[in-house]
């Protein structure tokens, strides 16, 4: 599955993987699966996840076995432990050089890696999307909030204090902008970066260069 070559991509060649929502909703419904339900909804997209652990275990286990909630949740902490547990322990943050790295969000009323927010970090601040500058030297790049929300229309968007680039292009929204970013930088220089955008509904790539 795309999270096992995500962590062999860590492990073998020093990717960096940083957590998010996604990741603390899957560790809650693996430890407590009636108590977040939720997760399994299609809003959430955690149905998508499960089914990816269940297609390996197929070979093993009968679907009868694997049709219970609880007992496909035992099987998939017993299977998948080693991924499961490497989740768990991901970092929330990545300073390399001038750059900061965040799935969603820092809280802008701090400059103390120690005191940013757990639920900003995950979840997202509004502040932050809203214009507020954040006190840190470093640009924050950030995913989670689609860009269509910030007025970049799936674009990689750009804040006018230059602090902050948001990449997330709304890959999963039904509208032509949606798309999956990526970015090259130089965390050294990132003035100076190339966007590489596939348009989910439109199947097809864009390449492109853009300026802070």
């Amino acid at each position: 599955i795309l999270m096992e070559i995500a962590m062999e991509l860590v492990k073998k060649d020093k990717a960096i993987w940083i957590r998010g929502n996604h990741e603390v909703m899957l560790d809650e419904f693996l430890y407590e699966p009636q108590i977040y339900k939720s997760y399994l909804s299609d809003f959430v997209g955690g149905m998508e996840t499960i089914k990816s652990f269940i297609v390996k275990l197929l070979n093993k286990y009968s679907e009868d076995e694997l049709a219970n909630l609880d007992n496909l949740v035992k099987i998939i902490n017993e299977e998948y432990k080693e991924l499961i547990d490497f989740i768990s322990e991901l970092p929330y943050i990545h300073i390399q050089d001038e750059l900061m790295f965040v799935h969603a969000s820092i809280n802008c009323d701090t400059d103390k890696i120690n005191e940013l927010d757990s639920k900003s970090l995950i979840w997202g601040d509004q502040l932050f999307y809203q214009g507020e500058k954040h006190l840190f030297p470093h640009t924050v790049i950030f995913g989670h909030m689609p860009t269509q929300n910030l007025g970049a229309k799936g674009d990689v968007f750009i804040s006018k204090c230059k602090k902050k680039i948001g990449i997330d292009g709304g890959g999963f929204l039904k509208e032509e902008s949606a798309s999956v970013n990526a970015i090259k930088i130089d965390s050294k220089k990132p003035s100076k970066f190339k966007v590489i955008r596939y348009y989910t509904n439109q199947k097809r790539i864009e390449v492109y260069k853009k300026r802070i």
